[in-house]
């Protein structure tokens, strides 16, 4: 059984990258000086001429707190969880860690505690 798909990989990251950018209020011209390469560059990314090195890529990713899988289309979860919420007050750090690693594998998280008084 193969699976048939209505856009290319490279189809859906030149759109998503350009929709990242837009909604990030950025031009091509901002764009490229925050990840040195020049206007051109952006937009041969953009209408799919050219695709990034894998360094940039994760450059973007990182940026935009989101994955490769989001930006190639194979996960609609546009941003990763900042915040761990949903949960009482009777699940351990430990567990809720945990729960944040698994929603985002391969982040850096920085981890704050905030004491607070009922």
């Amino acid at each position: 059984m193969s699976m048939v798909l209505s856009k290319s990989y490279s189809q859906i990251f030149c759109e998503r990258l350009k929709e990242l950018r837009k909604q990030s209020n950025l031009t091509q011209l901002d764009f490229a000086a925050i990840f040195n390469v020049s206007k051109g560059t952006v937009s041969t990314w953009e209408t799919g001429t050219r695709m990034p090195p894998i360094d940039t890529l994760l450059a973007i990713c990182k940026y935009f707190n989101c994955g490769l899988d989001y930006l190639f289309g194979l996960d609609a979860v546009e941003k990763y969880p900042t915040t761990f919420s949903g949960y009482d007050d009777s699940v351990d750090l430990a567990t809720a860690v945990d729960v944040l690693l698994r929603r985002a594998p391969g982040v850096n998280w920085k981890l704050t505690l905030i004491q607070t008084d009922k």
